[in-house]
């Protein structure tokens, strides 16, 4: 072989090579303008490697733009662009069979996937900015079984069949996911932004022993990237700020804001149980996951949702202000220890056929006190044999409700926990705080129970908050220290970073979570028996910021005139559910603009400043309330004939009138004439809905082979709107197959929302064979 030697001098490299002498000086400026590499589809580098500056488009649908090779060096890659021609098509960066390569100010979008990482070892991404990359079409059929990785539909990263991967103060946001983890295992994800992906912010599927740390990723539901979604009622399915499923076990996540995701954290189990007849254990379980101090608050459905795995840690976490703080159905051998459930809608907590439950210093509670709800319910579904119970529940601290817990069929061990119960409920008996069924035992042992008062002490206060920075308290003074007290601003129970004895450390989001950026806000404590007294507070909020400081009216009305105030407000466009909002006056200081009266019905309102795709403003959360009266309404329906045989249709006639003083819009197809047969749902007949307009529903009783909360049979109106006051007929049919008495109803429907009208005119119809 040709022998190679360097000598390595200050400003100069002398390569001796096959008796050849080449000299290079590096510091020299027409050298370093050679070595800059101009970037092509489908270009291969195995070391390191200085592109010339720039924006690149990837023409090609398929194939990657660059292709990184080899081991041991680093890529920066600072001040070039890739951009894909194609949104949903091809691969920024493909890194492949690779070992110890670092990756450094990447900037990938419209690409399917920013980055993928496959088949690699020690890979690192840095200060890289992976955002809106790929994302399946609304209407879009996923597969939720959890059986397939969804690797196809898109993300800023996507780690697969790799090892001792990081990624680190990187951005991937406006996607289907955020990053992805497919069959890669002790990787480590810390310090990245992965808010408002339409999916997941962080999905792990066989993916093990990997550390989930300081990471944000808020706002992710399912959709077209309409956060509203979570706030307007519409279905966020199985979106989460973190969900992990098909074998992810022994992850740690930690110190991490999922807040306003579909779930906060989602374990998922959907692929069966591993024995036939047996629901637990399910196949390919995800267990013995540790999920701690994560800020999960905010979520329509579950802050926590964990089902089926066993052996998993959950701890010190913040679960207010969802609909449930934790469901937690047919979870095995888990233990849960130092959260807060404030303020969750249905309840803090709810486990069907939970086995071996440790419930521990945790605190649950009802700032407006609530006399039959529970905090805790605890229950055998009767579905099945699975036991409820055992559960072992101690210290915690439960506050604001009449039946702080229930028990159903299910045995339970308290001991000292903290009963406040609200000073309008008085205590008929030691045990009337716990309601229980008779095939419940349960054990309550030294319990202390008391009613709240208001003589909880603040410590000293600082001069003003300082919007994402902590808020640190000392010099407490508690009367409960075992359990962590609840601190709320504006009523918002703060996300506890450390509790240690007489010291609190507390996190105040940079959005202000959906709130409009106030100058001052009222802060309280809890210390377990009682309330402190008030105290304001001034709000600092960082200069540069465009902040929303009031919004008038809220609620509001269709129609109304919306004035918004506050500082640099002239940057960019305003967005109404996900929609541009033209202003009638747009200045830095202010907006004014005009709700739209086609508002059907009463509902949240998603309300941000953006510039080219970026949220200048953190999403305000609004309420429009629609009069009843003051929307379309169906005035009529008819099923016709009463009596039929098998085969013969019925006729549906339809008469809707629009209330509003603008023409309603109106869903054309199926247009009026159509014939469905009885199993054929509008789906199936290849219709896809009109988000916003006005659609007819019909179902019964019996829809053949099909649910009848689907709702299977829908008509258009075949026009696209209707003017104001004004009526329209339309006819429907249905060829009906099944013999015997029936109930039809019918629908209005907003399309993508909710029903206007439901079930109404309710019809019984013969079929005879």
């Amino acid at each position: 072989m040709p022998s190679r030697f360097v000598y390595r001098y200050p400003n100069t490299l002398f390569t001796a090579y096959q008796g050849m002498l080449y000299t290079t000086l590096l510091l020299c400026p027409f050298s370093l303008q050679a070595q800059q590499v101009v970037l092509k589809p489908n270009s291969v580098v195995s070391k390191a490697t200085i592109f010339r500056p720039g924006t690149y488009t990837l023409e090609d649908r398929d194939l990657p733009m660059l292709v990184v090779r080899g081991q041991n060096f680093t890529l920066d890659l600072r001040n070039v662009r890739i951009r894909g021609a194609y949104h949903n098509r091809g691969i920024g960066i493909y890194i492949v069979h690779s070992h110890n390569i670092t990756i450094r100010h990447a900037n990938v979008a419209g690409c399917l996937y920013g980055i993928l990482i496959e088949n690699c070892r020690s890979i690192r991404i840095l200060d890289s900015d992976l955002s809106h990359n790929g994302c399946p079409k609304v209407g879009t059929i996923i597969d939720e079984s959890g059986n397939q990785p969804q690797d196809q539909w898109g993300a800023g990263i996507l780690v697969r069949n790799s090892a001792y991967c990081s990624i680190s103060n990187s951005i991937a946001q406006y996607a289907w996911d955020g990053i992805d983890l497919v069959r890669s295992q002790n990787c480590i994800l810390t310090n990245c932004a992965l808010s408002y992906n339409n999916n997941w912010g962080i999905h792990l599927w066989q993916a093990s022993h990997n550390i989930i740390r300081n990471n944000r990723a808020i706002w992710c539901t399912t959709g077209a990237g309409q956060l509203y979604q979570a706030l307007g009622g519409w279905s966020t399915l199985d979106s989460a700020g973190i969900c992990l499923e098909h074998a992810s076990s022994n992850n740690l996540v930690e110190g991490n804001d999922f807040r306003f995701g579909g779930d906060g954290i989602f374990v998922r189990a959907n692929e069966g149980p591993l024995v036939p007849g047996h629901t637990v254990p399910p196949r390919f379980s995800s267990d013995n996951n540790c999920f701690r101090n994560n800020d999960c608050s905010f979520s329509p459905n579950n802050a926590i949702e964990v089902d089926l795995v066993a052996n998993t840690i959950i701890e010190q976490n913040n679960c207010s202000n969802s609909n449930y703080g934790l469901w937690l159905g047919y979870s095995r051998n888990t233990k849960v220890r130092g959260n807060e459930c404030i303020n969750d809608t249905t309840r803090a907590v709810e486990i069907e056929n939970g086995q071996n439950i440790l419930l521990e210093g945790n605190v649950f509670g009802f700032d407006v006190p609530k006399q039959d709800t529970p905090l805790v319910y605890l229950r055998q579904n009767g579905r099945d044999s699975v036991p409820s119970g055992p559960y072992h529940i101690t210290g915690n601290l439960f506050y604001g409700a009449r039946t702080p817990l229930k028990l159903l069929n299910t045995q339970a061990d308290l001991f000292h926990n903290f009963f406040c119960l609200p000073s309008q409920f008085s205590v008929v008996s030691p045990t009337s705080y716990i309601e229980a069924d008779p095939l419940s035992h349960y054990q309550n042992r030294d319990p202390v129970v008391y009613s709240e008062d208001d003589r909880a002490t603040l410590p000293p206060l600082p001069y003003k908050l300082q919007v994402g920075k902590p808020l640190l308290l000392s010099n407490l003074h508690l009367r409960l220290p075992l359990v962590v007290p609840v601190v709320e601003l504006n009523g918002i129970p703060l996300w506890v970073k450390a509790y240690r004895k007489d010291h609190l450390k507390l996190e105040i989001p940079t959005d202000f979570w959906d709130r409009p950026h106030a100058s001052s806000a009222e802060l309280r404590l809890f210390d377990g028996y009682g309330w402190s007294h008030i105290a304001r507070i001034a709000v600092d909020y960082p200069a540069s910021t465009s902040d929303i400081q009031t919004v008038m009216p809220n609620p509001m009305h269709p129609g109304d005139i919306v004035t918004l105030e506050g500082r640099h407000l002239g940057r960019g466009r305003l967005r109404v559910n996900g929609k541009i909002v033209w202003p009638i006056a747009h200045t830095e200081s202010s907006i004014r603009f005009q709700l739209p009266y086609t508002i059907l019905t009463s509902r949240g309102l998603n309300l941000l400043l953006e510039r080219q795709g970026e949220y200048l403003t953190p999403p305000l959360s609004l309420f429009v309330e629609v009069l009843p009266q003051n929307v379309p309404h169906l005035i009529e329906v008819r099923f016709e004939p009463k009596t039929l045989h098998v085969g013969e249709l019925l006729k549906v006639t339809f008469v809707l009138k629009n209330n509003l003083p603008v023409a309603a819009p109106l869903m054309q197809a199926p247009k009026p004439g159509f014939v469905y047969n009885e199993n054929q749902s509008w789906q199936q007949a290849g219709y896809e809905e009109e988000a916003g307009t006005l659609e007819l529903a019909v179902t019964s009783d019996h829809p053949g082979d099909l649910p009848p909360g689907l709702w299977p049979y829908r008509f258009g109106f075949g026009q696209a709107t209707l003017p104001a006051h004004q009526t329209l007929e339309v006819k429907g049919f249905i060829r009906v197959q099944t013999p015997g008495t029936h109930l039809y109803r019918a629908g209005l429907v907003v399309a993508g929302e909710r029903f206007i009208d439901d079930g109404v005119f309710p019809t019984q119809i013969t079929v005879l064979p």
